[in-house]
């Protein structure tokens, strides 16, 4: 995510570059011209990206999690979404070093959906699958 505004310099920024040292318009003030130009636009589009980026990553740090023996329950300032516990068919953790980094969930209609980012995601795993395996003792 923080990476992305820095695309749209990193490629427009040689093309302004090469138009603007074209040799058929080799005067000193296309070349301010077209690069200042070219710097502003960059400049703006970096400035709203990162701004709509830091409202993003704010949003997505509210964002808390439960996990009850029925459902899990997402609740973000844009509102509320669950997801019930007998839709999920299955758990697949991808680790990094010893720490869990995501947990996917394999849904019974065969979609998946990744949860990440989340602080203790270890003991975010021990609970989903404890939850899961409770599940399907009934």
């Amino acid at each position: 995510m923080h990476r992305g505004p820095y695309l749209f310099p990193l490629l427009v920024l040689p093309f302004a570059s090469i138009f603007a040292l074209d040799s058929s318009k080799s005067q000193p003030v296309h070349f301010i011209i077209v690069m200042s130009i070219a710097i502003l636009l960059s400049v703006i589009f970096v400035s709203i990206s990162r701004a709509g980026i830091d409202a993003q990553i704010k949003n997505l740090r509210d964002t808390t999690l439960t996990i009850t023996a029925q459902r899990l329950l997402w609740s973000s300032a844009i509102g509320q979404s669950e997801l019930a516990m007998e839709s999920i068919s299955g758990l697949a953790v991808h680790h990094r070093r010893a720490h869990v980094r995501s947990i996917v969930l394999k849904l019974a209609n065969r979609s998946t959906m990744r949860i990440e980012g989340y602080e203790r995601m270890d003991e975010l795993y021990r609970r989903l699958d404890g939850c899961l395996q409770r599940g399907g003792e009934r």
